[in-house]
């Protein structure tokens, strides 16, 4: 009984890995963009380095870098259109309008990181600041106001060196 039941759980375990090897390419075909999209890509953000394809079932979440920027950008499968760009920097980048709004919103406090998120021409921020006592996450919507989501007891945030 006890070899029967092994040739059939053997049988079943190589049928399933020979399925998914003749799977694979199909698989792997699928993260890969249309070439009219990746054209598009190219034309809109050219220079972009370290880019990632992911396919979700209505865009495509394409990561990269440029100038030294994080960026992740929702294109539509269907159009091509951006739906939205998020870009992760630090406080060097941030318009200065903004920063100098920052420091006086939440004075006495470091910049660790910025996270811009543009939907359909649309730009709104979340700023995460802190000092020795506090972390403060500050959002920053289209009409430039400022106001804090969250604030936390800092247990050891410090600048990155």
């Amino acid at each position: 009984m006890f070899t029967a039941n092994f040739k059939k759980m053997k049988t079943l375990l190589i049928t399933v890995v020979l399925a998914l090897f003749s799977l694979q390419p199909v698989l792997a075909q699928n993260n890969h963009p249309e070439d009219w999209i990746k054209t598009k890509f190219d034309h809109d953000f050219p220079n972009a380095t370290h880019t990632k394809w992911v396919v979700s079932p209505q865009y495509y979440v394409v990561s990269f870098e440029k100038d030294g920027i994080r960026n992740k950008v929702f294109i539509n499968k269907n159009d091509g259109s951006d739906y939205a760009l998020t870009r992760y920097y630090d406080a060097s980048k941030l318009k200065p309008g903004l920063l100098k709004k920052v420091n006086r919103f939440v004075p006495n406090t470091t910049i660790y990181g910025v996270t811009e998120v543009d939907i359909n021409g649309h730009a709104g921020y979340r700023v995460i600041t802190y000092n020795k006592k506090h972390i403060y996450v500050v959002e920053i919507n289209e009409n430039e106001d400022l106001s804090i989501a969250n604030q936390y007891k800092n247990h050891g945030l410090s600048p990155v060196q």
